[in-house]
């Protein structure tokens, strides 16, 4: 649950922690901040080497650390002048610093959510929702247990889609294509699925109008269409298509709760009634009703105690194959039969023949013997009045897109809809427990609730936090209100450390999706913080007086501060300026490069030999974007002087490109990369086991031994300065980049931007035996958008190459147009990356690859 608890973030410098350690043990606790002392470098280095600037020493390591001089009054006269002069200088890294660092995962717990839904007028408006972002077409309410409902079809023809009934999302279903073509993320939306020869529309309304239960009324419309076959005519009986519908209270059908909990009950219904039920929570008594079924729709009905609704798939197709046998073969719909005292469940087969839909209202705020006029309600969003319904919606929806983003290309206009459309309409309630490694076992962290975008509802249905930075850079133009309460979710999970989940896996429909070895989260892994650019956004707006956006950062600015905090003192390399990302693998040798998943870029290409001192170029630039975008909210929302000094001292250092180049740049290649224990020359070469006879292969250097050395790979790492802004617009280092980004043989391509150089002897190489290259040559949506939307800032502002940066940006942007809206209108399909033009990885993609609004937004 969320508590209302405050964070007291004039508590969380370090000071505040030095003063209880002195308390505790004495004044040798202070002994990390003796900068005079015999052991100042080592100290030094290995704050870094821990952790960023001011990082806690254990007590224990401070008194072995400590020499006699220590106490010399001489000396301590000098360490608290140069305290005194640090503090002057407004360069007191130690008071962005967060107090704790245990493991322990628990969650800061401030309610940040339902403060930013109680700014926005209230939960009523967005209570009820797609939000279950597994399903093809499912519909819940933000609440830890809600009433759901879904819809499955599969069809009689075709006896194998009874098998592998559609449901879930997936991609295995071979779908010609399926995606939201309108959705405003709010009340309305229209789908298209097209599977085989039959094609579904989803629809939905919500209305407010007379409605009594929280989230008000909603109407559902499911039609069917078939293409005709030459073997078998549309008027047969096979080409009827199943179109299954329930409702499930997750009240009802998780395991029992305390006695203080709402109460809820479900019934199957009769006639147009097809289930009702009591919520106290929420709804009161509901009822839903088939308000309208076409000529010739055969209905059958069945019930039950599920527990999850990731179990209904098997539930239905059992239910309705064991009346099959029953029946000798004859029979493919439910037996009508419901034995179950208290079912969790009601669920419906319709059998629709082609050209006929479906009208299904949900009607709440009923009293015991229902309120009288629930048919008149029904009425109003079923049948003639929903179809005009849903035009006027429509209508709206385009008018509202037109005012947002101006787009003058048809073509583009039309897929940039359906991208927004599925962002929107992917959107996800989650409920559950993270699991998370700590003090060497794997324990739940507490149950926390979580509204965000997901990157793909077939391959990734879940929160993703570096992805989400992207989402919301595209959703906040359609709508600040959502973007806020997501936002603001995402920050409810944030334990009192600072770390944020990388991966939201909550509840059971997302965690049957998820592959074991990539459900535990590690508290010392990071993920780019690229929150901070939609954030940066909203503290220009709050600066030109949008109040909204003040209080909404004054709300969220307590967990910035911590979380900014912990990239400092989690993430740091060894010295100053230096930053690294935790969890490479430096034991394995089955992998040709090992993976940095914390950096989002998988596979890209690092220091071949992985160690502590190793410095990412990406981690820094990501880091000195964060110092800006603190300094700038904590002069937005009025935080103390000092707070804002802090940030713009560390902004100035890290964006300071002499201080980048010292560490970073290739002066003869005229390139940033990252630096570590790096060999040039690697391979994957088989070897079999002595012992089992089992051949596999293993990386073996082929070259020169590994030295510490820049690796000298070009890609999407080496143009983060450019993304993030760091370079001076005269800058000969910015020329350099322009010149070997341009390179067709390097990153340019007719359709993107490359991840990494054609020439890198690691471009397309597989990291392991069974891993094919992921961030090794593909075009990423993303990253390009960073590199377009940097070469229009370079482009706006004076200097030397402002010209050349509006060429490029000018043709970069047709290049990817023409590759996402021409893949989309080829294969039906966002995708998530693409190579030489064509979509590959996960599809429908449409997370940050819905960015391509923004692209097509002049």
């Amino acid at each position: 649950g969320k508590h209302r608890a405050e964070l007291d973030w004039r508590t969380q410098g370090r000071g505040a922690m030095a003063t209880r350690k002195r308390k505790k043990k004495g004044t040798a606790g202070v002994v990390g901040h003796n900068h005079n002392s015999p052991h100042s470098k080592k100290n030094s280095k290995k704050k870094y080497e821990k952790g960023g600037p001011g990082k806690d020493i254990d007590d224990d390591d401070a008194l072995k650390s400590s020499s006699s001089l220590f106490f010399h009054p001489i000396l301590l006269f000098a360490i608290i002048m140069v305290f005194v002069l640090v503090g002057l200088a407004g360069f007191s890294f130690f008071s962005l610093l967060p107090t704790s660092t245990t493991t322990i995962s628990k969650p800061l717990g401030l309610g940040l959510f339902d403060k930013a839904v109680a700014r926005s007028g209230g939960e009523n408006h967005l209570y009820w929702g797609t939000y279950r972002s597994t399903t093809y077409f499912g519909l819940r309410a933000r609440t830890e247990r809600s009433l759901v409902f879904g819809m499955m079809w599969w069809d009689p023809s075709r006896p194998q889609t009874f098998q592998n009934m559609r449901h879930q999302a997936s991609q295995d279903h071979g779908l010609e294509g399926y995606g939201w073509e309108r959705h405003d993320g709010e009340t309305y939306g229209e789908q298209v699925i097209r599977d085989g020869d039959v094609t579904l529309t989803t629809s939905f309304v919500k209305s407010e109008e007379g409605a009594r239960g929280k989230g008000g009324d909603l109407a559902v419309r499911i039609g069917v269409e078939r293409k005709p076959d030459a073997n078998q005519g549309v008027g047969k009986p096979g080409g009827k298509v199943a179109v299954l519908f329930y409702a499930l209270d997750e009240r009802i059908a998780l395991p029992p709760t305390p006695a203080s909990s709402p109460r809820a009950t479900l019934r199957v219904g009769s006639g147009n009634v097809l289930a009702t039920g009591d919520r106290e929570e929420d709804f009161g008594g509901w009822s839903l009703r088939l308000a309208r079924a076409g000529v010739g729709v055969d209905r059958s009905a069945s019930c039950g105690l599920v527990r999850h609704a990731h179990n209904l798939t098997s539930f239905a197709q059992k239910e309705i194959y064991e009346n099959y046998l029953r029946t000798g073969g004859v029979s493919t719909e439910f037996a009508d039969l419901c034995g179950e005292p208290e079912p969790s469940l009601a669920i419906h087969q319709f059998l629709v023949p082609p050209g006929e839909h479906l009208d299904l209202v949900f009607v709440s705020g009923l009293g015991p013997g229902g309120d009288g006029h629930e048919e008149l309600r029904a009425s109003t969003l079923s049948g003639p009045a929903l179809t005009a319904l849903l035009a006027e919606r429509r209508e709206a929806f385009d008018s509202r897109f037109a005012e947002r983003f101006q787009i003058g290309d048809p073509s583009a206009a039309e897929v940039s809809k359906r991208a927004l459309s599925n962002l929107l309409g992917s959107i996800g309630h989650f409920t559950g427990n993270v699991r998370v490694r700590a003090g060497g076992k794997v324990v739940d962290y507490p149950t926390t609730s979580l509204f965000t975008c997901v990157p793909s509802r077939s391959f990734f249905p879940r929160g993703f936090l570096w992805d989400e930075g992207f989402h919301q850079l595209v959703v906040r133009r359609w709508s600040k209100r959502i973007s806020r309460q997501i936002t603001s979710s995402w920050f409810d999970m944030m334990n009192a450390d600072g770390w944020i989940p990388r991966e939201a896996i909550l509840g059971h429909e997302a965690l049957d999706r998820v592959p074991p070895e990539f459900v535990t989260q590690d508290p010392t892994h990071a993920n780019p913080p690229s929150m901070l650019m939609p954030l940066r956004m909203a503290a220009r707006g709050a600066s030109l007086g949008d109040e909204e956006e003040r209080d909404f950062l004054s709300s969220v600015y307590p967990s910035l501060r911590v979380w900014f905090g912990w990239f400092l003192s989690t993430q740091g390399g060894d010295r100053e300026g230096a930053y690294r990302w935790r969890g490479r693998d430096s034991s394995t040798t089955r992998e040709l490069n090992p993976k940095t998943l914390t950096s989002g870029l998988d596979d890209y290409p690092r220091a071949t030999h992985p160690t502590e001192g190793e410095r990412h170029l990406d981690l820094r630039c990501w880091v000195a974007l964060g110092a800006r975008t603190m300094a700038e909210i904590a002069e937005a929302v009025g935080a103390p002087e000092q707070e804002a000094r802090d940030f713009n001292s560390l902004a100035r250092l890290l964006e300071d490109e002499q201080g980048l180049r010292s560490l970073h740049y290739d002066e003869e290649a005229g390139s940033f990369h990252d630096y570590g224990l790096h060999a040039e020359q690697v391979a994957l070469r088989s070897t079999t086991d002595e012992r089992t006879g089992v051949v596999s292969k293993v990386r073996v250097v082929t070259g020169a031994a590994p030295e510490n050395q820049l690796v000298r790979e070009f890609g999407y790492v080496s143009l983060f300065p450019l993304m993030m802004r760091l370079l001076h617009p005269d800058s000969e280092a910015l020329g350099a980049t322009l010149r070997k980004l341009r390179d067709d043989q390097q990153l340019w391509s007719p359709f993107g931007l490359r991840s990494l150089s054609s020439r890198s002897r690691y471009f397309g190489a597989r990291n392991t035996e069974h891993d094919p290259p992921y961030w090794r040559g593909a075009v990423w949506v993303n990253l390009n958008y960073l590199v377009l939307d940097a070469l229009g800032h370079y482009a706006e502002i004076e200097g030397k190459h402002a010209g050349e940066c509006a060429e490029m940006r000018a043709e970069l942007r047709q290049n990817l147009l023409k590759t996402l809206v021409g893949e989309y209108n080829r294969t039906g399909y966002l995708w998530e990356q693409y190579v030489d033009g064509l979509g590959k990885g996960s599809h429908p993609f449409t997370g940050w690859t819905a960015l391509l609004v923004l692209i097509a937004s002049e």
